[in-house]
């Protein structure tokens, strides 16, 4: 007498495994007699690192026992870092105030003089982090042979004009702005014994971070927008620093790192 064995394949569910972190999803593929295939990772703007974002076959297939389930895991969101300067432009982007006076000749700084400097098409994104920023600038002729100390600071502005009148940046000020003067940015830094150097020379202002971070992080603030730097004179001796934008583009430079989620 014959005998004929009839093989049945089973078949189960696939699982659902949607933002379960690796470890639980391989788990569950595994407690439902599947295996688990390959595992691919990128990053997710999303789903937060370790967890998976993708799947295949889909939840819910009907699958042979055994057949490999294969998982996309997230790296989490993908940041960039990005090394980048800006530089005055126009001669109207820079300039001076001194008590009633006002000239877009160059920035001044020291005896009572107060300078400013807008960068335009400042391409940072808006909550970047900033890692780093300082400015460079060329000072092209000194008078008086002691050295100058300012503070830095920004117009606490989204977008930013140029100043039209010495009220601007004389009256301005971070809390309580007078008459037509800006208001500034909360942050700011000293920046004193600024070099004399006479004929001429590059150097560059401790880091002014904070001040950078606060713009970006307005809530008006646009990539491709244009902030100002305002630089306070704070000596109180009769000696004023000519801080220059040359003819050969010597002048402000604000040099940024940031870090940003696309």
């Amino acid at each position: 007498m014959a005998v004929f064995a009839i093989l049945v394949k089973k078949y189960v569910f696939v699982p659902d495994v949607y933002n379960m972190t690796q470890a639980n999803a391989e788990s569950a593929i595994t407690s439902a007699g599947l295996t688990v295939g390959t595992v691919n990772e990128d990053y997710h703007a999303t789903i937060i690192e370790g967890n998976v974002y993708d799947q295949s076959p889909a939840a819910g297939t009907k699958v042979p026992i055994d057949t490999s389930v294969n998982i996309d895991v997230s790296l989490g969101v993908e940041e960039i870092t990005v090394n980048t300067s800006f530089q005055v432009v126009a001669d109207a982007d820079d300039g001076y105030s001194r008590g009633t006076g006002f000239g877009t000749v160059h920035p001044v700084v020291g005896d009572a003089y107060n300078a400013y400097a807008r960068l335009t098409n400042v391409t940072i994104p808006k909550d970047a982090t900033i890692n780093s920023a300082y400015v460079k600038v060329w000072q092209n002729g000194s008078e008086g042979s002691e050295n100058v100390d300012c503070r830095i600071y920004a117009r606490d502005h989204g977008n930013t004009g140029n100043p039209t009148i010495w009220q601007n940046l004389t009256n301005s000020d971070p809390v309580s702005p007078g008459s037509s003067g800006w208001l500034l940015t909360t942050a700011s830094v000293a920046w004193d014994n600024l070099p004399n150097v006479g004929g001429g020379g590059n150097y560059d202002s401790p880091s002014i971070t904070s001040i950078i971070q606060e713009i970006v992080n307005r809530g008006d603030w646009v990539s491709g927008n244009a902030l100002c730097l305002v630089l306070k004179d704070t000596t109180s001796s009769s000696n004023h620093e000519r801080i220059h934008q040359n003819a050969d583009d010597n002048g402000y430079r604000l040099n940024v790192n940031y870090t940003y989620t696309p």
